[in-house]
């Protein structure tokens, strides 16, 4: 994705604006298999740590957060969505990218132009939801989750999301 980015500065700069810049310096995933192996093999879900012979790493959002450069306070992702309180622009934002899949959030990514206002939303939101796709629901369902729609409704908080 980012390799795309890099040869639209606009939508580069505006994916900085947003704050997720930082992931753009990610390297690519070459830790051996057999060590994520090991990482996954140690990780307790009911703690949220990695136990090895010489310790206990908690893992936090703050940790996450400082890792990779992103907030880390703030409104938790995965506030519960209540369609019956939103309003109708909201309700047709909630429809439209309902079920949408990473292969379709990355088209629409990298195929909407900055023209409009309403596109540059348009991209904003496919971004927002094709990171949480990536990152942070990778095993998930094949499509968005409904609580993760919740993050794309208000864009001027972007930065304040945790």
């Amino acid at each position: 994705m980012f390799e795309h980015l890099n040869k639209n500065p606009d939508k580069l700069r505006l994916v900085n604006e947003m704050g997720f810049g930082a992931l753009s310096h990610l390297p690519a995933n070459n830790l051996d298999q057999q060590l994520l192996k090991e990482i996954y093999d140690r990780y307790d879900e009911r703690d949220n740590a990695i136990y090895s012979d010489a310790a206990a790493v908690k893992i936090t959002t703050r940790k996450i957060g400082d890792a990779l450069g992103l907030c880390s306070k703030g409104t938790p992702y995965g506030t519960r969505v209540v369609r019956k309180k939103l309003s109708q622009e909201d309700q047709d934002i909630h429809k439209f990218f309902q079920g949408k899949t990473a292969v379709t959030l990355t088209e629409l990514v990298q195929t909407t132009p900055l023209d409009t206002k309403e596109n540059r939303k348009l991209f904003m939101r496919a971004f927002i939801l094709f990171i949480q796709k990536v990152f942070l629901l990778p095993n998930s369902t094949a499509s968005i989750v409904p609580n993760a729609l919740t993050t794309i409704f208000d864009l001027e908080t972007t930065r304040k999301r945790n």
